[in-house]
């Protein structure tokens, strides 16, 4: 009886500190704390280019036929603005829930999910676009709640608006990324088609760039940039 009356003293002891550890582990605020810019890199079906020379000449040409268009030259680079323009505050407040208060004093509620390696700020609202989420290349996709059919032929998606971010060694990390993509010609677009997506919160997709070398997407190249802005706790003083 004594032997018996020990060990369950000692499980009591030991659900009661994990629970009292738990416990302490929330609320964790966290503010922005430094930006990791990412390099630049390029894949085409023949795989991943390391030459920045070929590279950056891509880029080049692609600006300047952009520029003859749309009088802009759209920049890799521009992930920094996203930086710039996030001071908000983070707090973690359970392991399902956290809250961001911008910076024009807006707080917003957000459920916490955390798939595919990386942790979903997701909010308690709905959002509908006539818009598929296809771009194949980014490698994570807003909570869908339905798609139903529209007006001629389209389709209607209605979706809970999403943050995406990393946690690594104790970061909230959030990816921003910015590319520009070029179609190989096809029978109905001879000639090709180039998009360029920047500051996305997103990151590019592993098995999309496995695809563009097995020639098994309709995308020839893509150029892109992924950074991370990092949020860290606030030590307590």
């Amino acid at each position: 009886m004594k032997t018996i009356s020990l060990s369950v003293a000692m499980l009591a002891c030991i659900l009661c500190t994990t629970s009292c550890n738990n416990d302490e582990s929330y609320p964790q605020t966290l503010q922005k704390a430094s930006f990791v810019e990412g390099t630049t890199r390029m894949f085409t079906n023949k795989g991943e280019v390391f030459d920045t020379s070929i590279i950056n000449g891509y880029i080049r040409r692609f600006q300047d036929d952009i520029y003859m268009i749309f009088k802009e030259r759209p920049s890799l680079d521009d992930n920094i603005m996203e930086y710039n323009s996030c001071s908000y505050t983070i707090t973690i407040v359970s392991k399902s829930q956290a809250t961001i208060l911008y910076n024009d004093g807006k707080k917003q509620t957000y459920k916490l999910q955390r798939q595919n390696g990386a942790l979903y700020f997701v909010k308690d609202t709905l959002e509908t676009t006539s818009f598929l989420f296809d771009k194949e290349w980014l490698k994570f996709k807003p909570i869908v709640v339905k798609t139903e059919p529209a007006i001629l032929g389209s389709t209607k998606t209605s979706f809970n608006p999403t943050v995406f971010a990393y946690e690594t060694n104790g970061e909230i990390q959030f990816p921003i990324v910015s590319c520009i993509v070029k179609n190989i010609p096809t029978i109905n677009l001879s000639q090709g088609f180039s998009g360029w997506y920047l500051r996305q919160n997103n990151s590019i997709s592993e098995e999309y760039l496995a695809k563009i070398a097995s020639r098994t997407t309709a995308v020839d190249t893509i150029a892109f940039k992924e950074s991370r802005i990092v949020f860290r706790e606030i030590e307590n003083k």
